[in-house]
Order: C-alpha cells, then sequence, then structure tokens
C-alpha cells in the first residue's frame, strides 16, 4: 500500500504542466544535475489550442482542409523528449564544456573543473530534442492586432518547495512568418522574481526574500551573448529591435500585441517553448514540478 501511494507521488512530480491560450501541455522532466552537465529530458504528451471570443478570430493548424476554429487539439508522441537549451526563438545552441584550471590548487598538483566556455548550434535535425515547436495560423475578417489578452497567467503551487517553481526557466517565444521565414516577435518570461539558493549540504531551497533578477541572457544568430533588461516583474514589457519582451505574470495586463491581421488574410505563427539553461534558476531541484501556463489570445482594433 505505501509503496503504491509512492509511486504515485513519484508521478505526480514527475510532470511539467503547462496550460496555454486555456490550452494543455504536459510535460515532464527528468533530471539529476545542472543543465550544463546533463541532458534534461523534457515530454510533451498533449495539449490544446483555444482563442479567447473577440471580432471572429479563428485558428487552424496549416494544412488542416477541417476549416477553421476556435479549438485546436494535438496529440505528440509520450516518447518525445529534449533538453534545456540557449537561444532567442529562431536560433538554438548548446553549451561547450572544458576543462579550466581553476585559482586554488598546490606546487603538487592543479584543480580543474569543466565550465562552459561557449555554444555550437543546435544541430536542425535535434530541434526536435530540444525544444517543443508548433505551428498554426489565425484568421479574422476585418483588420485587427492579434494580442495577447488579459489573463495570461503561469498557475503553480509555489510553495518554498523548489520543485513548485518550475517556471523560474521557462521561456514561451511566439514567431510570426515573413517573406517564408519566421521571426520571432515576442518572448515571454513567466517567473523572473523567483531565487534559488543552495545551503551548505547542496540542497537547493526558494529564497524567502528573492532577489528580482535585472538582465536576462540571450544567445543571438552568431552564438553570441546579449543582455535584455528587466523593466518590471509583473505584467511589464520591454521593445528591442523588433522583439516584445514580456516580464513575470501579466494576469491583469492590458493586451500585449505580437502581430498585425489583415482583412481575410491567413497569418502563419509559431510557438517554441523551451527551458534556458542560462537562467539563474535553471536547477534540477525545480524540473520536476508541476506549472500551469494559460496564454490566451485575442484581437484588438488595428493600430492607426
Amino acid at each position: 500500500m505505501l509503496q503504491g501511494k509512492a509511486k504515485k507521488a513519484i508521478g505526480r512530480r514527475a510532470i511539467f504542466l503547462g496550460i496555454f491560450i486555456v490550452s494543455l501541455i504536459v510535460i515532464m522532466v527528468a533530471t539529476t544535475f545542472s543543465w550544463y552537465y546533463v541532458r534534461r529530458e523534457v515530454t510533451v504528451s498533449e495539449f490544446s489550442i483555444e482563442v479567447v471570443e473577440a471580432n471572429n478570430l479563428v485558428i487552424r493548424a496549416p494544412g488542416d482542409d477541417s476549416g477553421w476554429s476556435k479549438l485546436l487539439t494535438m496529440q505528440a508522441d509520450e516518447e518525445f523528449a529534449f533538453g534545456a537549451v540557449a537561444g532567442n526563438g529562431t536560433s538554438f545552441f548548446a553549451p561547450v564544456f572544458e576543462l579550466v584550471e581553476q585559482e586554488s590548487g598546490t606546487d603538487e598538483y592543479n584543480i580543474y573543473a569543466y565550465e562552459k566556455t561557449g555554444y555550437k548550434p543546435l544541430a536542425a535535425d535535434a530541434h526536435a530534442q530540444y525544444l517543443y515547436t508548433y505551428d498554426f495560423s489565425v484568421f479574422i475578417e476585418t483588420a485587427h492586432d492579434l494580442c495577447l489578452a488579459s489573463g495570461t497567467a503561469v498557475k503553480q503551487q509555489a510553495t518554498a518547495d523548489p520543485v513548485d517553481n518550475a517556471s523560474a526557466a521557462l521561456r514561451v517565444a511566439l514567431l510570426v512568418k515573413e517573406d517564408n521565414a519566421y521571426k520571432t516577435a515576442l518572448i515571454w518570461f513567466p517567473d523572473v522574481q523567483t531565487q534559488l539558493l543552495e545551503d551548505g549540504q547542496g540542497n537547493w531551497y526558494v529564497s524567502e526574500e528573492p532577489t528580482p533578477e535585472t538582465e536576462i541572457t540571450l544567445v543571438n544568430e552568431a552564438g553570441e551573448d546579449y543582455s535584455v533588461a528587466i523593466t518590471g516583474t509583473s505584467g511589464h514589457t520591454t521593445d528591442e529591435n523588433g522583439v516584445t519582451y514580456v516580464w513575470g505574470d501579466i494576469a491583469a495586463q492590458d493586451q500585449i500585441t505580437i502581430a498585425s491581421l489583415s482583412s481575410n488574410t491567413e497569418r502563419e505563427l509559431r510557438l517554441v517553448i523551451w527551458v534556458d539553461g542560462n537562467d539563474r534558476d535553471c536547477r534540477n531541484a525545480i524540473m520536476s514540478g508541476a506549472v500551469f501556463v494559460d496564454l490566451k489570445f485575442t484581437a484588438a482594433k488595428a493600430s492607426e
């Protein structure tokens, strides 16, 4: 009996859940060390997409001849797995490790440790193993802006246990297709406040007085780090080089524009979800918890 209860408890903690656009993404994460040293396995089992009722906005999967609707339901292979990466929504990289001599040591020996010294491009055929990508299209009869609606939020237990703070290293990007290529329009960082600390026994815990992050490190197409300053921790946005960065909880935030929609014209988008190894809180301790990400699409009057 006890064994059965233990198995159920382990099963619950092995699920990394995400809900977006009144939808469900199930992500399972099994890890043992910091992401730079061992691959994290994440499984997406199923999810659905639903648009908020607004100005006849409809959605469908590309090539779906069944017609437009308010809801899509997809099923992924149960064996699908990927690991944490670094990137910017369109380009992604894996870390390069090298043995680096440490300052400490004696005349008899030198001390070395593996450190990240750079990046290597993630091969195109490896993308499906490290991040989740899904293409879809939206359509509307009259010109509007496609927006994230008020109510978009991350829902989780958020206890003092690190396992209940899995959104701390989560990234959600929305890309828009322009001239036959997808361009990153928006990246959402759901949690920029949670801070994990390590005690003297190597155990991780959530700080009672977290220090909000001041900047986020991303990696550009050339494999170079760049930073974006965080302008707020609850629903604020930063616009740089054509990309909107959304910080923290946006449950009560005003609509956030993603792209313009022309009248009676299909607009193709791509959703990309990944765990970013450059996040300060991308630690093994958070990667087997449960998080619910609720993203909602709506349409607003087109900008003048």
